[in-house]
């Protein structure tokens, strides 16, 4: 047997015999430590509740202070009730038939707004066709106060919307809603357009729908084509660019545009092409030219002294649901009877031609001499070229 053999052996029963006294001492003693045992004693046990107790406290302040939050909700759910003053009924006129989409989607939807905004005190009612005075004279009865408020084309009375005229600038937009929102920023941007309308409360202002060339028989293929045709146009600044382009342009009231080209006393003309729904003329028409030939800008302006007549609270609620809110939203009114007519015209049979870029830039060329007359004939009165040149770069845009 080896040392360390005897080694084990003799430890071996050292530790046999420590075991037999310990278990001899009984159970009181099984937990106890020896006295010199390192430090590992657990704490108390309330101290474990004591800390969970904090988040709770945590929580309460939380909840607390949640509830300070919430005041303010409290007093926010009961707003001081508006004084909008006494009740009124305001007039609006203008010369189109009361079936017009602007008065049936645009300004009816409007008018509602108006009376909630103002908690029911100021009440539009709607007086078409002329009943408050012809279409030359919407603009100056809102002036004189004939009429509350006038809703019609500017081109409708010559001469008395220079600036405006900028927007009937040929070949520029491709939709009512693009140009309507350049004629906003043209406005806002620009002192001299404010001006124009310093006469009323302008409440809205947008254009129509992009107008193109119709033909009654035959087509327009080239610039050549157009010589000699008389086509109707619907404003001053169209005048010019038909004549620029080699036709004789004539004057006339839409309603009598059906029986002019049925009898031939017209060959063509410029017109929107929602007007082409509004006066049943996918009949008499054989074809068209995409041209994007114009818009022409609409306004919608009340009589200042109306306008001054209402609280402020009426005129500050008003504010809210007019200008360029209402004015895109005509436009897109406009924008939607574009694409029905479109479709209409297909299903007429009626051939629309598209102009290649060659052609295109010709119609350019002979009418760039309208724009010039524009921009020189106003110059001295204010800053036309700037404002031209803005409205490309906006169109552009």
């Amino acid at each position: 047997m080896t040392r360390r053999t005897q080694r084990w052996m003799r430890l071996t029963a050292v530790l046999l015999v420590f075991g037999l006294l310990a278990a001899a001492c009984g159970d009181d003693d099984e937990a106890a430590e020896p006295a010199d045992a390192p430090a590992t004693t657990a704490a108390p046990a309330p101290e474990p509740e004591e800390e969970m107790a904090e988040p709770e406290e945590e929580m309460a302040e939380e909840e607390m202070a949640e509830e300070e939050m919430a005041e303010p909700e409290e007093e926010m759910a009961e707003p001081e009730p508006v004084d909008f003053g006494d009740s009124v009924t305001v007039n609006l006129g203008h010369p189109f038939p009361a079936r017009h989409p602007i008065q049936a989607r645009a300004l009816e939807p409007w008018a509602v707004q108006v009376n909630e905004v103002t908690g029911g005190t100021v009440t539009v009612e709607f007086f078409a066709g002329g009943a408050l005075g012809p279409a030359p004279q919407t603009y100056e009865n809102a002036v004189s106060g004939a009429a509350d408020i006038g809703w019609a084309l500017q081109g409708y009375t010559p001469g008395r919307f220079p600036v405006t005229d900028v927007i009937e600038m040929p070949f520029t937009f491709s939709s009512a809603s693009q140009a309507t929102d350049v004629l906003w920023t043209l406005y806002e941007e620009f002192e001299e357009f404010q001006n124009e309308y310093s006469d009323v409360k302008l409440l809205g202002m947008w254009v129509h729908d992009v107008g193109d060339m119709w033909i009654a028989e035959g087509r327009v293929d080239t610039i050549a084509d157009i010589e000699g045709l008389t086509l109707r146009a619907p404003s001053p600044v169209q005048n010019a660019v038909i004549s620029a382009l080699g036709g004789n342009p004539v004057g006339m009231p839409a309603p009598e545009l059906y029986d002019s080209l049925e009898r031939g006393v017209i060959d063509g003309l410029f017109i929107a092409n929602s007007g082409l729904t509004s006066f049943n003329l996918y009949e008499v028409l054989e074809s068209g030219v995409q041209c994007n030939c114009y818009v022409a800008a609409q306004f919608l302006a009340m009589n200042l002294g109306t306008w001054d007549s209402l609280s402020d609270a009426q005129r500050a609620a008003i504010e809210e649901v007019s200008g360029r809110v209402l004015s895109m939203n005509a436009a897109a009114v406009y924008d939607a009877a574009y694409e029905s007519a479109a479709e209409r015209v297909v299903e007429a049979g009626i051939e629309k031609v598209q102009l290649d870029e060659a052609e295109f830039a010709q119609w350019r060329a002979a009418t760039q001499g309208v724009i010039d007359g524009w921009i020189t004939g106003n110059s001295g009165n204010f800053r036309s070229q700037e404002m031209f040149d803005r409205m490309q770069e906006l169109a552009a845009g």
